[in-house]
C-alpha cells in the first residue's frame, strides 16, 4: 500500500512538473512568434516605405530630366539661330517636338524645329508650308523670322521655283537689310542661273563686309566662270585653309578640277585629289571629281570606276553623265556614249556644247559627239554594260 502511494505521489509530482514545464515552454514560444511578427511587419513596412521613396525619387528624376531636356532644347534652338551655326539634327527637332508638349518650347518654336527636321530630310514641300505658316504668325521672334526666310527660299529653290526663291530673298532683305545669309543665298542663286553681272556686286559686297569663306567661294566660282582661273584658284585655296568642312570639300574639288582642266598641272590636281579623299573619302561628289580628273588625265580605267560609282549615287548629275559619255566614246563604245549624251540633253539643253568643251580637254582628245542612241525598239537586245 505504501509502495502504491509512493508511486501515485511520484506520478502526481511528475504531472505537476509537466504542467509547470508546459506552461514555461509556451511563454517563450509566444514571444518568439510575436517577435517574428514584428520583424515581418517592420520589413513589410520598410519595403512599402522604400517603394514610396523610390517612386518619389523616380518622379523627381523624371521632372529633372524633363527640365534639363527643355533647357537643352532651348540651348539647341538658340545655337541653331546663331550666325555661323552648324544647324540642328533631326533627332534634336524630334526631341524638341516632344518637349513642346511638356512646355519646354513654345508652339512657334516647336513648329520651327519641325520645319528644320523636314528640311534636313529634304521634305521641301512640308518645310515650305510650315515656313509660310510661321511667317504669318505674330509670336515669331526676329532671329527665327530671318531663318525662316532662308529656309523658305531654299525650299522654293529645291522645288524648282527660282523666281519665287528670289522674291522670298527680296522680301527678307527688305525686312532685314544687310542680312548676310540671305545675301549669300542670293549670290549663289544668281551664279546657278549664270546671271554673273548681277551676282558680282552682291558677291563683292559680301566679301568686303564679311570676308567669309562662303563669300570667297562664290567669288572663286564667279572668277572661274569668267575664265580667270589663277584668281579663282587663289580664292579656293583661301577657302580650303579657312573654311568649314563642306566648303573645304568644295574648294578641294574645284582646285583639283581647275588644275586638271584649265591650269594644266596634273601633279597639283593629284595633290588636291588626295586632300579631297582625306576630307571626304566617300560620296558622289568625291567620286565624280576623281572620275573627271582621271578622265582628263587619260586614266580611263580609274575614271570609269569612279564615274560609275558617282552615277549610281547621283544619276541626275550632268557632269557625271557627260563624263561617262566622253569616256565611252573615247574607249570605243559609241552606242553607250550616245545613250549617256541623250540623258545629258534631257538634263540640260546646252549639254552638247558642254560635251564638246569637255571632250576637247580630255587627254588625247575625243571624237565628235555621237548621234542619238537607237530607240529601244531598234536596240532591244543591247544592254547597258554596267560597272
Amino acid at each position: 500500500m505504501f509502495l502504491r502511494r509512493v508511486v501515485i505521489e511520484t506520478e502526481d509530482l511528475h504531472a505537476a512538473k509537466g504542467r509547470q514545464s508546459g506552461l514555461f515552454v509556451s511563454v517563450p514560444g509566444i514571444l518568439v512568434l510575436l517577435g517574428v511578427g514584428l520583424v515581418v511587419a517592420a520589413v513589410a513596412g520598410g519595403y512599402a516605405l522604400q517603394q514610396v521613396r523610390t517612386k518619389e525619387a523616380a518622379r523627381r528624376r523624371a521632372v529633372d530630366v524633363a527640365k534639363r531636356q527643355a533647357e537643352l532644347v532651348q540651348q539647341a534652338f538658340t545655337r541653331y539661330l546663331r550666325p555661323g551655326r552648324e544647324g540642328l539634327h533631326p533627332s534634336q527637332a524630334q526631341a524638341a517636338e516632344a518637349e513642346g508638349r511638356l512646355g519646354g518650347v513654345t508652339e512657334a518654336q516647336r513648329l520651327h524645329l519641325e520645319l528644320v527636321a523636314h528640311h534636313r530630310r529634304r521634305e521641301f514641300a512640308e518645310s515650305l508650308a510650315l515656313a509660310d505658316e510661321l511667317l504669318a504668325r505674330e509670336d515669331v521672334d526676329e532671329a527665327a523670322r530671318r531663318d525662316l526666310y532662308v529656309k523658305k527660299a531654299w525650299a522654293q529653290y529645291y522645288l524648282g521655283d527660282l523666281d519665287a526663291a528670289h522674291q522670298t530673298i527680296a522680301a527678307g532683305l527688305e525686312e532685314f537689310p544687310g542680312f548676310d545669309p540671305l545675301a549669300q543665298m542670293q549670290a549663289d542663286l544668281l551664279l546657278v542661273q549664270k546671271r554673273y553681272d548681277e551676282a558680282e556686286p552682291v558677291i563683292e559686297a559680301l566679301v568686303k563686309r564679311t570676308g567669309s569663306p562662303a563669300a570667297l567661294f562664290a567669288r572663286g566660282n564667279l572668277l572661274w566662270a569668267r575664265g580667270a582661273y589663277q584668281e579663282a584658284a587663289r580664292a579656293f585655296r583661301t577657302v580650303l585653309t579657312n573654311g568649314t568642312p563642306p566648303l573645304e570639300r568644295g574648294a578641294a574639288q574645284n582646285l583639283a578640277l581647275l588644275y586638271a582642266e584649265h591650269l594644266k598641272d596634273p601633279q597639283q590636281a593629284e595633290v588636291y585629289l588626295t586632300v579631297l579623299m582625306g576630307l571626304a573619302p566617300e560620296g558622289a561628289a568625291t567620286h565624280a571629281t576623281v572620275g573627271r580628273v582621271s578622265l582628263l588625265r587619260g586614266n580611263f580605267e580609274r575614271a570609269e570606276t569612279f564615274l560609275r560609282r558617282a552615277h549610281r549615287a547621283a544619276p541626275g548629275s550632268l557632269d557625271v553623265v557627260l563624263g561617262l559619255s566622253v569616256l565611252c566614246l573615247r574607249t570605243g563604245r559609241e552606242d553607250e556614249a550616245a545613250r549617256f549624251l541623250d540623258i545629258a540633253r534631257e538634263l540640260d539643253p546646252e549639254a552638247e556644247t558642254l560635251y564638246h568643251a569637255l571632250a576637247a580637254r580630255v587627254h588625247g582628245g575625243a571624237p565628235p559627239a555621237p548621234a542619238s542612241a537607237p530607240s529601244p525598239d531598234e536596240d532591244a537586245d543591247e544592254a547597258d554594260t554596267g560597272p
